[in-house]
This record gives C-alpha cells, structure tokens and sequence, in this order.
C-alpha cells in the first residue's frame, strides 16, 4: 500500500510533465503544418 501510494504521490508530477510535452509536442506539431502551409502558399 505504502508503494502504490508513493507512486501515485510522486507519480502525478511525470504524468502532468508528460501531458506537458506532449501538448508542446503537438502545438508545435500542428502550428508547423499551418506554417508550412502559409510558406507555401506564399511561395508559389
């Protein structure tokens, strides 16, 4: 019991670090793509 609720205890900082990355991940994943999109059309 005492493990478990260490994990859990500690275990929330790594999964709201992780949600973290991944939200900036894909911020910065689909912000890319409306970018590559705006250069592109520039472009032509």
């Amino acid at each position: 019991m005492t493990l478990s609720t260490t994990l859990l205890g500690s275990g929330w900082h790594w999964i709201a670090a992780l949600a973290g990355i991944i939200a900036a991940l894909g911020a910065s994943y689909f912000g890319g793509k409306k970018i590559g999109k705006v250069q592109q059309k520039s472009a032509f």
